[in-house]
């Protein structure tokens, strides 16, 4: 039996995916020994590859997605995933998903079984940089456009890091024209004295 259903399933096991797909049950089964999935290629995108084989869109809809907007000077917004039509995610092993994927309704997108775990990565506000080239950015120039973004007026987030120490120590603190930094000053000083006597 098994050799006789095996090549009507061939399609599945040539794209290789890291989940199983079952329309009846409406789940999807994270495959074992899979560590890390993305939401968008390795759930969603793989689903409407299996949607357009054999007769798998009589089922119900798994997905759906959001985002992707234009913001404007090459940004874009992040992308969300939303589960639909009481499919639910299967988890059996510690597993790291980069993505945002939440169900429609009120129950958790992820059905975690006992020796499961999802570690996720969500940043539904990511932002993506439309370059001319071909060439992907290499991680020294993403963080360097994070780093040089200008967030308050002129300030980059590295200039407003930079400036916490002296503005911590210039807070006036006890209502008595004192900084923190002066504070401390006195406070060694009577130290100090206290030591010498």
């Amino acid at each position: 039996m098994l050799l006789s259903t095996w090549p009507n399933w061939w399609d599945d096991w040539e794209y290789q995916w890291k989940v199983t797909f079952d329309g009846e049950s409406r789940t999807i089964t994270i495959n074992p020994g899979v560590t890390s999935l993305s939401v968008k290629e390795d759930i969603y995108s793989a689903w409407k590859q299996w949607v357009s084989l054999r007769q798998n869109g009589r089922f119900p809809a798994a997905l759906r997605t959001i985002g992707g907007d234009p913001l404007g000077d090459g940004k874009f917004a992040g992308d969300l995933y939303f589960l639909q039509n009481n499919w639910q995610v299967i988890v059996n092993e510690l597993v790291s998903v980069e993505g945002a994927l939440f169900n429609d309704l009120p129950k958790p997108a992820y059905l975690v079984n006992p020796g499961g775990g999802v570690i996720s990565t969500v940043s539904n506000l990511v932002q993506t940089v439309e370059t001319a080239s071909s060439t992907p950015l290499t991680a020294q120039e993403i963080s360097n456009a994070v780093w040089n973004e200008q967030i308050q007026d002129t300030n980059t987030a590295l200039d407003i890091l930079s400036n916490i120490p002296d503005n911590v120590w210039n807070e006036i603190i006890d209502g008595a024209d004192q900084t923190a930094r002066e504070k401390l000053r006195k406070i060694a000083t009577k130290t100090q004295d206290i030591a010498l006597r």
